[in-house]
């Protein structure tokens, strides 16, 4: 999956206080979080339909649809985590290794739609889908509108650069998880306030530096703390380094390896490995740099490779936070 997440242009998404989004979230209503209201209508003879805001307005889809078809990279992977399966998916091939052997599994057998990127209508259509679903930050407008002469199509995007639950709990909705979604979002807060119980004096004084592969060689990234993956570690506790971004950079920052001498404020690292413990060679040319060897924490031992920087849903976010935890706090 993605690495180095994205930025998301603020131009397309409102400014939201990330503590705010988070207490809104795991506190907020079911139908005010989603813009969701059953009604009955919109559908073959009286079906019964639910609105949901979408990055393109608002769009009423079946209330319990027994087809879906992905044409978002996580989207089926947030509905497997509410125990749901779509009828068909993008093409993952070029991604496969960094898919985890669950998401393997579950996507065999699946019927593909052409890529993230390049979703081909025909293969969509000859799914026979009650409902679409997918992110807008891989469909604009016009290809949504082309979708929705399939099938209602519901395309979500985040509402800042640290958002991971907006799309996620509007997919539960749309596919008629939300008494999953209830319970998800409670089993993550008391994971949350857990954590934050049982290591509050691990914590104290260590500053974590995330950091990942910049765009070409010669570079790294660092990530912020509107990244969905910090986001997860400073809900309970978690002190970033202190590495300030500049104007644009987003939710991360990515700068030449000559200034690798910058993370020495970071008691501990964190880099990214696959979900088979395979490594990324733009990362290991960082480990490997001089001036990197030279920092505080790979001196002192405190690199550590991590899997989860990839969060899209309470799932993901408990394991990340519980991996981290494992990893860098020795909570086994």
């Amino acid at each position: 999956m993605v690495v180095v997440p994205r930025t998301v242009p603020s131009a397309s998404r409102g400014a939201v206080d990330r503590r705010t989004l988070l207490g809104g979230a795991l506190l907020g209503g079911l139908g005010l979080l989603t813009g969701c209201s059953p009604v009955t209508g919109g559908g073959p003879a009286g079906t019964a339909t639910r609105t949901l805001r979408t990055a393109y307005g608002e769009v009423a889809v079946p209330a319990d649809p027994a087809r879906v078809a992905c044409v978002g990279y996580y989207t089926p992977f947030q509905m497997q985590a509410l125990g749901k399966r779509p009828v068909a998916v993008a093409d993952y091939t070029p991604s496969s290794a960094a898919l985890t052997a669950d998401q393997k599994t579950f996507l065999e057998g699946l019927p593909t739609v052409g890529t993230v990127v390049t979703p081909e209508p025909e293969r969509i259509a000859a799914a026979r889908p009650d409902v679409i679903l997918g992110e807008a930050d891989y469909a604009d407008e016009d290809l949504w509108r082309v979708l929705s002469g399939i099938a209602p199509t519901a395309l979500f995007a985040p509402l800042d650069n640290g958002d991971w639950l907006t799309v996620a709990e509007q997919v539960a909705v749309a596919v008629g998880a939300g008494d999953t979604l209830v319970d998800a979002r409670a089993r993550y807060a008391a994971g949350v306030d857990e954590l934050r119980t049982r290591h509050a004096a691990a914590l104290a004084g260590r500053r974590i530096a995330p950091i990942t592969f910049g765009g070409t060689v010669g570079e790294f990234s660092v990530l912020h703390a509107d990244n969905p993956y910090c986001s997860i570690l400073t809900a309970f506790g978690v002190r970033l380094a202190d590495f300030p971004s500049a104007p644009g950079d987003g939710s991360f920052t990515t700068i030449g390896i000559e200034a690798l001498g910058r993370l020495g404020d970071a008691t501990d690292i964190l880099h990214p490995v696959r979900p088979d413990g395979g490594t990324f060679p733009a990362v290991d040319a960082v480990l490997a740099h001089p001036l990197f060897t030279r920092l505080p924490a790979a001196r002192a031992g405190r690199v550590f490779p991590v899997v989860g920087y990839d969060v899209f849903d309470h799932a993901t976010a408990g394991v990340a936070q519980r991996e981290f935890a494992a990893t860098v706090l020795g909570d086994r």
